[in-house]
């Protein structure tokens, strides 16, 4: 468990609803660094976790890789393991923060790029 990874999550994701509880269980397992490479991250083990079913896990990951909140090192078969990271701000040196939606201010802290 990652203190750090849950703490990024809380603060500076821009997911909701079932991407936002998937989020957070993945943080729950991740490394320090972001890293979910144990075996117990499996989308059936997220899936309970989070309370929500398997199919609803895979739209909720690829709603997070489509934020950038999250990026698939490794697609597992079901034989094979998936890889995953979290790319949020505190987690490694590559997370960026999420831009604020529709008119909201960034959470306290987060520093938006301007372009």
């Amino acid at each position: 468990m990652s203190v750090e990874a849950l703490r990024a999550a809380f603060r500076y994701s821009a997911s909701t609803g079932a991407a936002r509880l998937v989020l957070l269980a993945m943080a729950d397992e991740a490394s320090s660094e972001g890293y979910l490479t144990a075996y117990r991250r499996s989308q059936s083990w997220i899936a309970g976790k989070a309370n929500v079913d398997g199919r609803t896990v895979q739209r909720a990951i690829s709603s997070l890789v489509e934020l950038g909140e999250v990026e698939v090192l490794a697609q597992g078969t079901g034989r094979t393991r998936s890889d995953s990271r979290l790319l949020l701000r505190g987690l490694g040196d590559e997370g960026e923060p999420p831009q604020p939606r529709g008119g909201e201010s960034p959470p306290l802290g987060v520093a938006t790029r301007r372009g």
